[in-house]
C-alpha cells in the first residue's frame, strides 16, 4: 500500500523522491490548501501554523517533563513505516453488538473534545490531549485564528465524498461487480421504476416485495436516532405528539425564541418526564 500511494503521488507531481527522505511538493496556491497542508504536517505531531503573522512556525505546546518516555511499545498487529500507520487489531462478530457499537462511536467520534477545550485569560486556545505524547507533550496551544484554521481544513469541499464503499456496497460512478449485491439493494419493478439516491441513507433489510422501497428516516427519527431527542414525546406527560408545522425562515425562528426566552439547550439528551 506505501509504494502504491507514493508512485502515485510521485506520478502527480506532488512528492519529490529523494535517496533520505522523500518531501511533498504540493503546489500550493490557494489560502484552503495551505491550511490543510498545515493539517497533515499536524498529523506528524510538528504542528505548524497555517495563516497569520507567524506562518509555518511551530505551534506552542505544554510539556511534563515526568510524562517523557523513552520506551517504543510494539502493538499487536500494526505497522508505522514511512509516514503510514495501519492497525488490524480491532475486529468484533456480528453478534458482538457492544464491540460493533463501540467501534461505530470511534468511527463516528468528533474532530475535538468540547471537555479538553478552554480559552485562557490571555485569549490563546487551550486543547489537552487525551494521551500525553512520548515526549511529555500534555496541551497545545492556537491563536484564535489558527485554531479556526485548523477546522476550516476539516470541512469537505462541496460535492466531495469522504467516504468510499467496496464490494457489495459500491455506488456511484463505479459499477458494482459483486454478486451479493442484488441481496441487498431493492430490485426495479415493472410498475414502479427507481433507483436508489446516493445521498439517502437506506436500509439493507430485504424489501416485503420486489417493487417496495426502503424508505429514508424522517428527520425526527434521524434525530431521536443521532441525539437521542424523541420530539414526537410530550416532555411535560409524556404522550404523543405530532409535527403540525415546520419554520424555516431564521427570522421567524428567532422571532420565536426571543418570545419564549428560549435557554440554550441540555448538555445531555433529553429524556421524557412521566407523569
Amino acid at each position: 500500500m506505501i509504494q502504491r500511494v507514493v508512485r502515485r503521488l510521485e506520478k502527480e507531481g506532488l512528492l519529490i523522491p529523494d535517496p533520505e527522505q522523500p518531501w511533498l511538493d504540493l503546489g500550493i496556491d490557494e489560502p484552503i490548501d495551505a491550511v490543510i497542508a498545515a493539517s497533515i504536517e499536524a498529523s506528524d505531531r510538528r504542528y505548524r501554523i497555517a495563516m497569520g503573522p507567524h506562518s509555518g512556525s511551530r505551534t506552542l505546546t505544554l510539556h511534563d517533563p515526568s510524562l517523557v518516555r523513552t520506551d517504543r511499545p510494539v502493538k499487536a498487529l500494526t505497522a508505522d513505516r514511512d509516514g503510514f500507520s495501519l492497525n488490524v487489531a480491532v475486529s468484533c462478530q456480528p453478534y458482538q453488538r457492544d464491540r460493533l457499537e463501540r467501534l461505530c462511536r470511534y468511527v463516528t467520534r468528533p474532530a475535538i473534545c468540547l471537555d479538553r477545550l478552554i480559552v485562557r485569560a490571555d485569549g490563546k486556545i487551550q486543547y489537552e490531549l487525551k494521551n500525553p505524547f512520548r515526549n511529555g507533550t500534555t496541551h497545545i496551544l492556537f491563536s484564535p485564528l489558527d485554531f479556526v484554521s485548523k477546522l476550516a481544513a476539516l470541512v469537505p469541499r462541496p460535492r466531495h465524498n469522504l467516504v468510499w464503499y467496496h464490494g457489495v456496497f459500491v455506488r456511484g460512478c463505479r459499477q458494482p461487480n459483486a454478486r451479493m449485491r442484488k441481496l441487498i439493494v431493492p430490485t426495479k419493478g415493472k410498475k414502479n421504476k427507481s433507483k436508489l439516491d446516493q445521498n439517502e441513507c437506506t436500509s439493507i433489510a430485504k424489501p416485503e416485495s420486489a417493487d417496495e422501497l426502503i424508505a429514508p428516516l424522517t428527520w425526527a427519527q434521524r434525530l431521536k436516532r443521532v441525539f437521542n431527542i424523541d420530539i414526537s414525546v410530550c416532555p411535560l406527560c409524556g404522550g404523543t405528539m405530532r409535527v403540525i408545522a415546520d419554520i424555516i425562515d431564521p427570522d421567524i425562528i428567532q422571532k420565536i425564541l426571543d418570545h419564549i426566552e428560549a435557554q440554550p439547550p441540555p448538555t445531555k439528551p433529553a429524556t421524557a418526564i412521566q407523569s
